[in-house]
Order: structure tokens, then sequence, then C-alpha cells
């Protein structure tokens, strides 16, 4: 008996299985991207180092004074551009960083390639800024303003430095472009009313691993703010822009976009 002749498959099942082969691939592609930090630490990595050869972007290091304190920064703008940037970033720490972090993470360079001022500080007892016994955090803060020049900021505040940027926020939000929250502490220090009062607008960012109370505090009082929009880092836990710098500077960028109206 002859060997029966297989049918030819259809066009319509060879292009079927194809979708299926590159749905599968894209699906397993996003997984990769999106669950492995090392990928996005590569990425981010490489965006860092084509900022920093751009032979335009200045460091400039050294100390302003507020309220007598000697307060330590570090600051990255392109000269190239002068005062024709898009807006000014003040960053802020928490209690295990200092200024050091936001330049050897990459952030002052990559923001200042963006067309922005990058402004660092070491607050009061971190860095190279003494400690120093502080009576009014706000007046501190708007006494740091005025040394740097700096009229109106970009404020990103990450966990211990809520102590300074909440109460600013609370008393001075003029000298906010925009608020970018990474699980402050000190935000209980408001009320829901006084929160629903505050019309600056805000990023809040936080760690999908970030277990501690201290986030989960900021992100429940925080989305009493009116004008507020709220992102999940993966596989980032407290200190969020440590873990996923990728993503943190995507959203950070983004932010920034549409409170400086750029394209």
């Amino acid at each position: 008996m002859a060997n029966a002749i297989p049918p030819k498959r259809s066009n319509k099942c060879i292009i079927y299985t194809l979708v299926l082969f590159l749905l599968a691939f894209f699906t397993y592609a996003y997984y990769i991207h999106s669950r492995y930090p090392q990928v996005n630490m590569a990425m981010w990595r490489d965006m860092v180092t084509n900022a920093k050869k751009d032979m335009a972007l200045k460091l400039t290091e050294g100390f302003v004074y507020s309220e007598g304190l000697a307060v330590y920064r570090r600051e990255v703008s392109d000269s190239g551009i002068g005062d024709q940037i898009f807006g000014t970033f003040l960053f802020l720490h928490g209690a295990s960083f200092s200024s050091k972090t936001w330049l050897d993470l990459g952030t002052l360079h990559y923001m200042a390639s963006l067309g922005y001022r990058a402004v660092a500080v070491d607050l009061p007892g971190y860095g190279n800024t003494s400690p120093h016994t502080i009576d009014d955090n706000v007046s501190f803060m708007i006494g740091l303003f005025h040394a740097l020049h700096i009229k109106k900021a970009m404020v990103v505040s990450p966990s211990m430095s809520g102590e300074y940027s909440i109460p600013l926020l609370r008393y001075n939000p003029e000298l906010f472009d925009g608020f970018v929250a990474v699980s402050p502490v000190y935000t209980e220090s408001l009320s829901p009313d006084e929160y629903k009062s505050i019309q600056v607008t805000t990023m809040i960012l936080y760690g999908e691993n970030d277990k501690g109370i201290i986030g989960k505090t900021a992100l429940k009082n925080l989305k009493d703010l009116p004008n507020h929009e709220i992102h999940k880092l993966s596989d980032a836990r407290h200190a969020c822009y440590m873990n996923n710098p990728k993503d943190f500077h995507h959203q950070l960028v983004f932010f920034a976009k549409r409170m400086y109206g750029i394209g």
C-alpha cells in the first residue's frame, strides 16, 4: 500500500503559527526587561556613559551657606546653553546617602544632558555638611534656595529628606515646579485637609518590594494631594532609584517634560 501524502499546510496555518511565535517571543522579552534589574542597570549605565561623554557638561562642587551652616553641594550643568535651561532639579537624599549618591548614580550628568540644571546637596550631618541643629527646617530650605540662586525647582525628596521637603511643601509651595516624593518621612505631620490645600503637582514613586512602614505611610498620606500621580517601580526596594535607575529616571524625565511643557 502506498504511503499517504500528508496535506499541505495552508497559508493561514503558517501565519497563525508565526503570530503565536512572535507573541511568545515579545512576551518573554518584556518579562526579562521588566523583571530582571540587571538588564535595566546595564541600559542605565550606557545612558550615563553617553551623557558623561558630553564635554559641555561641567561639575561644580563646594559650599554654600544657609542659616549660618556651610552646606556642600554638587551641581552639573550644560555650559553650552548657559541660562537657557528648561528648569532646575534639587535632589535631596535619604539617611544612608548624600549628594554623592546622585553624582555616582549618574543622575546629575544625565539630567543636565537633557537641558536641566541638576543640583544635589548634603543635608546637615550628612556627606560633607557638618551636623548642625536646625531650629526651622523651612527657613533653612528657603535660605538654601537663595544660596543656590534657585527661584523655583523640581524637588526630589527620598526618605529622610521629607523632614525638610514636607514642611516646605506646606508653607512655601510657590518654590516648587513640582514635587517628586520617593517614600519621604514626615508625611504624617500634615492633615488630610492641609494636603488637599496644596496645589503642587506631585509624582509619588515607590519600590514594589518596599515593605517598610515609611513607604506605606507616605503613600497613604500623599494620596490626599489633589494633583498627584503614582508609579510603582518593579524589582525595587525603599531606595528605588538605586535598584531600578532606568525606570526611575524614565519617570523623572517624563514628569519634568509635562511640568515644563517640553515637546
